[in-house]
């Protein structure tokens, strides 16, 4: 079959072709827009992802240290416990900050944060969060993982 195309039909396929070269211009062009969103998103959550695991392997060798240093201590108490030795706990506004062989070393060690060597005094009444600095006497409970005050 043979179609005769007319010049008012020919300038519709002229017209439609050039609205979807339009359309397919637009479409592209918020696919490129699309695209690089995407792309800026997978590069902030890469970087939230690294910057996570960073924080998770600190807190790893943070936990790993920590863990180290309390099997330490905890040889050290079980030591003094076996030797008869008492410890002291340095307290810094009622939480414990540190332990240490005697009350002597206690101090030198808080003189080394700035504390006055010699403006020891007794204890008092007041509660420990509103002291700056006290030194307890303890002594490990037999048969347990429990401290007793001296």
């Amino acid at each position: 079959m043979i179609r005769i195309v007319t010049a008012a039909r020919l300038r519709e396929f002229r017209e439609s072709a050039t609205r979807a070269r339009a359309r397919t211009a637009e479409v592209q062009r918020l696919a490129d827009v699309a695209l690089v969103r995407h792309i800026h998103q997978v590069w902030e959550l890469t970087a939230r992802a690294e910057k996570a695991e960073t924080a998770t392997s600190n807190a790893r060798w943070d936990v790993d240290l920590a863990q180290a240093e309390a099997a330490l201590l905890r040889e050290e108490l079980e030591a003094v416990r076996r030797d008869g030795r008492s410890l002291v706990l340095l307290v810094h506004y009622g939480v414990p900050h540190s332990i240490h062989r005697g009350r002597e070393a206690a101090e030198a060690y808080a003189a080394t944060l700035g504390v006055d060597r010699h403006g020891w005094g007794p204890l008092t009444d007041r509660p420990a969060r509103e002291v700056a600095w006290r030194i307890l006497g303890f002594t490990a409970k037999e048969g347990s993982n429990d401290y007793l005050a001296a």
